[in-house]
C-alpha cells in the first residue's frame, strides 16, 4: 500500500476525482494554497495498492492540464528585476493601464508517493 498526495489546480480536480471514483478509488479531498502564487488548489489524499500506484497517476496526468495566467508583478516583487522586465528578454511582461505583470505558466499536478507504515480504517470495513 502506498500513500498518494497529489497537488492540482482547482479547475481540474472535479473531472480528476470523478475518474477517481469511477475506477474504484477512494479520495480524500483538501483544499490548499500554493506557495509561489498564493491561489488556491486541491490536494488529493489516496492509500493505493502499490501495483495501482501508475494507473492512478495515468488518471490524473491524463486531465492535470497547464495554463498561462497573468500575474500582477506587485503579487511576487521578487521575480522581477530592472534587468529582467524585458529589457534583456529573459520575463515576458505586458503593462495594462499602467500596471505591470508577467504571464506565468501554472497547473499540471505534483504527485507525492509515500510508503505506507500503517492503515487503520476505524468504523469503515470496505475501506481499503
Amino acid at each position: 500500500m502506498k500513500i498518494l498526495l497529489a497537488v492540482l489546480q482547482t479547475e481540474d480536480a472535479k473531472k480528476i476525482i470523478g475518474k477517481l471514483n469511477k475506477e474504484g478509488y477512494k479520495v480524500t479531498k483538501m483544499n490548499s494554497t500554493g506557495g509561489f502564487l498564493n491561489a488556491g488548489n486541491v490536494t488529493l489524499l489516496l492509500g493505493v495498492p502499490a501495483e495501482n500506484v501508475e494507473h492512478v497517476i495515468d488518471i490524473i496526468k491524463a486531465d492535470s492540464r497547464t495554463r498561462t495566467k497573468s500575474v500582477s508583478t506587485a503579487a511576487m516583487p521578487y521575480v522581477v528585476s530592472s534587468a529582467s522586465i524585458g529589457i534583456d528578454g529573459m520575463i515576458p511582461f505586458n503593462i495594462d493601464s499602467g500596471s505591470l505583470s508577467v504571464d506565468v505558466k501554472v497547473g499540471g499536478a505534483t504527485i507525492f508517493v509515500l510508503e505506507n507504515v500503517n492503515l487503520a480504517a476505524l468504523g469503515i470495513s470496505d475501506a481499503v
